[in-house]
């Protein structure tokens, strides 16, 4: 498709991948760090949840610190080249 094209050749430029990669990763840290958030203002319900999935309560803290841990890493990566075949 023409589209496909038309995106596919603005990537491959430089600053645009790396803006792009940038935005990316930021967007991601922000899904993790909203997760983490919503489980810290309702740690009540979302304990009451997991018991009632079977999963202990007591793993809770280490949900937060996983989702709060892989947001520092989307983040943290922003600086690095994206993965393209263009860049390798």
């Amino acid at each position: 498709m023409l589209t496909d094209r038309w995106i596919e050749s603005l990537l491959t430029q430089k600053p645009l991948a790396q803006l792009a990669a940038f935005a990316s990763r930021l967007l991601m840290a922000l899904i993790f760090l909203l997760a983490g958030w919503g489980k810290v203002t309702g740690y009540a319900g979302t304990a009451h949840y997991m018991q009632a999935m079977g999963v202990p309560p007591s793993l809770l803290p280490l949900t937060i610190a996983v989702e709060a841990c892989c947001s520092c890493s989307a983040s943290g990566r922003a600086a690095s080249p994206p993965c393209s075949p263009a860049s390798r």
